[in-house]
């Protein structure tokens, strides 16, 4: 499904995680990270998508219940490279009422496995992602970054 909205940059190169992988939205900062410094040709690795929140705000899980939207993340690789789908933890259940919602406060991190192509060549590539999320306190706003 295609992401829409306004953008900011959050960009990872092949080589090191950039300066520019963060994104500071209304209520929630958001940052690309990765332990790993370089990449090996055909050796998955894990970048994750950390959101910090505000005290008092939430983001939903892969099941947001009766209400809520989840996070996306589509990604743009080099050719040949796979991202996995979100590995979701655990959501946090999230009573509204007579409605049960589930997903994040504090910080959560959203894990992707990518698997770079084996014949990768050496130099710098760009990992680029679009995100979108929904934040909510008593209302809810979309958020998202490139």
């Amino acid at each position: 499904m295609p992401l829409v909205g306004t953008s900011a940059l959050l960009i990872a190169l092949v080589t090191v995680c950039s300066d520019r992988s963060e994104v500071e939205g209304q209520h929630i900062r958001v940052r690309l990270v990765s332990k790993r410094t370089t990449v090996t040709p055909g050796q998955p690795f894990w970048v994750g998508l950390l959101q910090t929140l505000e005290d008092g705000w939430h983001t939903y899980g892969l099941s947001p219940g009766d209400s809520g939207a989840e996070a996306r993340i589509e990604w743009h690789l080099p050719a040949g490279c796979i991202a996995s789908p979100i590995h979701w933890p655990v959501p946090e259940r999230m009573p509204c009422g007579d409605l049960m919602n589930y997903g994040y406060s504090g910080e959560v991190l959203l894990r992707v496995l990518i698997t770079p192509r084996a014949d990768l060549e050496r130099g710098r590539a760009e990992l680029s992602a679009e995100a979108l999320w929904l934040i909510c306190s008593d209302a809810c706003i979309p958020g998202e970054g490139d």
